[in-house]
């Protein structure tokens, strides 16, 4: 949670983020389950054990600040067909790896899908002989691609060649990337996809005018404009390591040198299922 805040002229400088502390957040359910959330970190807010919502229930977000009261509207959890496939192709011109997904459209339904990623790489750094540890890490990095499907002309279709993300081939240890294909509501869609224009948008005189973005949420206690958007989704994933090492050229890249765990996101504890050489 943040308050809003000037962007800076300045696009090497990076906008204030503002913080909300102390607020109580709780997720509610059409038959009155409430699910709490704490402050893990400042501003950050999480459940205190793994929580997942039930297929065909309806959910919304309460958020009070001091004595102001915000809520979200009610979005409902439809279920979600698993992908079928992963795979992967090097893009020379690129230097980059796309990956892509292949999934079934149930027919006879409106589905509306966004995905994301998460992932695993080992890094092998050249620390010299001064250090003791450590020179091998696993880095984690979470996606921030924004993936929507509608299948409004492609109903009970199978979904082929759609691209999730492209990885950098900037050093040659293998990759285990998570893809998680989620269902979403129609509003939840539309919001996001015109955030997706939005950001991909690049000023030209052909770009679509930016439109104000409006999410679910607004303030029970007053006129405040709310900013985001609250969804639930039913969620399948498929894996799979990605070797880079065919593909490393080594010309041009930077070598990482000294401890390993002070890079960042980094362990040096293997990753449950790395080594999963087949993708799934």
């Amino acid at each position: 949670l943040s308050y809003t805040t000037n962007y800076p002229s300045n696009s090497n400088v990076v906008p204030e983020r503002k913080p909300i502390s102390s607020a109580l957040v709780e997720v509610i359910s059409n038959d009155g389950e409430v699910i709490s959330f704490y402050e893990s970190a400042i501003g950050t807010y999480s459940s205190v054990d793994e929580v997942g919502g039930e297929i065909g229930k309806e959910y919304h977000l309460r958020v009070v600040i001091d004595d102001k009261e915000y809520e979200s509207v009610p979005e409902i959890i439809t279920p979600v067909t698993r992908p079928d496939s992963l795979y992967y192709e090097y893009i020379a011109e690129e230097d980059k790896i796309a990956v892509y997904i292949e999934t079934t459209d149930p027919a006879n339904e409106q589905n509306f899908y966004r995905w994301s990623w998460n992932s695993n790489y080992i890094v092998i750094t050249n620390f010299g002989d001064e250090l003791d540890c450590c020179a091998r890490c696993f880095i984690s990095k979470e996606g921030n691609d924004i993936v929507l499907y509608e299948d409004t002309y492609s109903n009970g279709q199978p979904i082929k060649n759609k691209l999730i993300t492209k990885i950098p081939v900037d050093i040659k240890g293998d990759y285990l990337i998570f893809i998680n294909q989620m269902s979403i509501s129609l509003e939840a869609y539309e919001y996001y996809h015109l955030l997706q224009r939005q950001l991909t948008s690049t000023g030209n005189l052909f770009d679509p005018p930016p439109s104000r973005l409006i999410g679910n949420l607004t303030s029970v206690s007053g006129q405040e404009t709310v900013l985001g958007y609250f969804s639930v989704s039913d969620e399948k994933t498929i894996y799979g390591q990605i070797e880079r090492a065919p593909y490393f050229t080594g010309l041009g890249k930077v070598s990482r040198y000294g401890d390993c765990r002070l890079l960042t996101n980094s362990d040096t504890i293997t990753p449950q299922l790395w080594n999963t050489k087949f993708l799934q």
